[in-house]
């Protein structure tokens, strides 16, 4: 196990040491644990468990658009390339026969 100092894990995800702790404390992201009298650390591996869970969300939520695209696709291909629908013709009618 290993502590990141709050400065390292802001550079690690992207966001500014401010808004880390923000997060941190609105419980949006692993709270720090004291590791002196004045300092604080992230567990190394509970900030990389956080990082795959987003990974997780992400893909979940391309696979949620990609099945509504789909869908949409489907629906437009039912309903005809210009959105009226597609008419059945009627096959019964015999030819003319003159």
């Amino acid at each position: 196990m290993k502590f990141l100092r709050k400065n390292e894990v802001a550079e690690r995800i992207g966001w500014h040491p401010v808004h880390l702790m923000r997060q941190a404390k609105a419980g949006k992201f692993p709270a720090p644990v004291q590791i002196g009298a004045n300092s604080i650390g992230f567990v190394d591996e509970e900030v990389d468990a956080w990082m795959l869970e987003r990974v997780a969300e992400r893909r979940v939520s391309e696979c949620r658009t990609e099945k509504s695209d789909l869908a949409e696709i489907d629906k437009k291909n039912k309903m005809g390339i210009n959105g009226e629908g597609l008419e059945a013709k009627d096959t019964s009618e015999e030819p003319d026969s003159t």
